[in-house]
């Protein structure tokens, strides 16, 4: 029995030291880095990062070799600990529910720019939603959650990234999603993402946030998979909403954050595909933040095979670790 005491007690110790690390780390850990900054096994810190995780202190982010975890907080604004909700109704093809809603708590007496922000999101929700489900009923939700607004649609269609797959011709759902998480495929999805504080969608599985307040973005399975979609989208009214968004919607800028993908980059194979579909585009922003390192391959075929190939793209790399900068450089001096 003393034995046994001992072992939980140690395991409480290391559990209690993983929790802080993650608390000063706020864009995560892997379990891998975990292992190496508390000099325990990859195995011990992955079932100590699970534990957290399924006590709901941590979160679990993105998929196979990114995946990695961080704290989660009270305060922060998430699906698991929304509020009441302020209005729940059936939209039938046709409603536009806005006029109902502004004069309705929290709507009322709102600046007019978070009014026009909430009401062009709505909008474009529904414009979605009804695309994929032209006849259905769709179900609109309102929720008030400490400092922001939330407003979640739900359909019964088809899936947004099997739909979106099927206008992009992308060979999986996958393919889809990244190609939504650059800006392409979809006008409003893209608007919708760039103004909101916090931006979610439930679909085929598969659960996307984005989350503009940490300029992070997570992908996980949803383990009760639904029919259709739901989107959700946050917003704080007392706070001046990334007005860029309120701008030309026809200006063709992506971002693309590569720790959504992985932590490390080594192949041309890893970069043309980071880079499909972004021949379009006037400007691309590259996010390097959380990314460890990247070969010589990779950054060539990004910052000179395939910037060569469209001078009138700008490329623009951004929160570079210093090992990450220098192969940029290297390669762009030729060597």
């Amino acid at each position: 029995m003393v034995g046994s005491t001992g072992e939980r007690g140690r395991a409480g110790e290391r559990r209690e030291a993983t929790l802080a690390l993650l608390a000063q780390e706020p864009a995560g850990l892997s379990s891998g880095k975990v292992a190496a900054r508390l000099g325990i096994s990859r195995q011990a810190a992955f079932a100590h990062l699970s534990a957290l995780a399924e006590s709901g202190q941590a979160e679990r982010i993105g998929r196979g070799r990114g995946t990695r975890y961080r704290l989660r907080t009270s305060k922060e604004p998430s699906a698991a600990n929304i509020g009441a909700s302020v209005l729940q109704r059936v939209l039938e093809p046709g409603d536009s529910p806005w006029s109902e809603l502004a004069s309705m708590a929290p709507f009322e007496g709102m600046s007019a720019s978070a009014s026009r922000l909430f009401a062009d999101a709505l909008e474009r929700m529904l414009r979605g939603a009804r695309q994929r489900a032209p006849e259905s009923a769709l179900r609109l939700a309102v929720f008030e959650q400490q400092e922001h607004v939330m407003l979640e649609l739900t359909d019964s269609g088809e899936g947004l990234f099997r739909w979106t797959r099927r206008q992009l011709a992308s060979r999986s759902v996958e393919d889809a999603r990244l190609a939504l998480s650059k800006g392409l495929g979809d006008d409003d999805l893209r608007w919708l993402v760039r103004a909101s504080d916090l931006f979610e969608v439930e679909s085929d599985g598969l659960r996307w946030r984005v989350d503009n307040l940490r300029a992070d973005q997570t992908l996980g399975s949803l383990e009760s998979p639904r029919d259709g979609t739901r989107v959700r989208f946050w917003g704080d009214p007392l706070r001046p909403m990334n007005v860029d968004a309120l701008g030309d919607t026809q200006e063709s800028h992506a971002l693309v954050r590569l720790f959504a993908t992985a932590e490390s980059f080594v192949s041309r194979d890893e970069a043309r595909a980071l880079m499909r579909g972004l021949e379009d585009a006037r400007r691309v922003v590259l996010d390097f933040g959380g990314v460890s390192e990247i070969g010589e391959a990779f950054a060539e075929e990004i910052f000179c095979v395939w910037a060569e190939s469209h001078v009138r793209v700008r490329l623009d790399p951004i929160r570079m670790r210093a090992c990450v900068a220098e192969a940029i450089l290297r390669v762009r001096r030729g060597g």
